[in-house]
């Protein structure tokens, strides 16, 4: 059985226009997840909230108002400073 915890609910800082394999998102509370798999998709959303998920062995970041979860991994943490 796979388990699935929230690792993080907030807003993007600023606007999401999608991502091209390399995207890197910053969030209002300081946190910046990069994308980990190559998946290209362009999408307009204004400051979405979004969740970071961890399920099993993936972390996954899901954007309100996209049907998508995207593969992510941490790149830069303010808690851990």
């Amino acid at each position: 059985m796979r388990r699935i915890r929230l690792v993080t609910e907030c807003e993007l800082d600023g606007n999401c226009k999608g991502w091209d394999g390399s995207t890197t998102f910053r969030l209002c509370n300081g946190e910046v997840w990069q994308q980990s798999a190559v998946r290209v998709r362009r999408l307009h959303l204004a400051s979405p909230a979004v969740r970071i998920w961890r399920i099993g062995d993936a972390t996954l970041l899901e954007f309100e108002g996209a049907r998508e979860l995207l593969p992510v991994k941490r790149r830069f943490d303010p808690a851990a400073e």
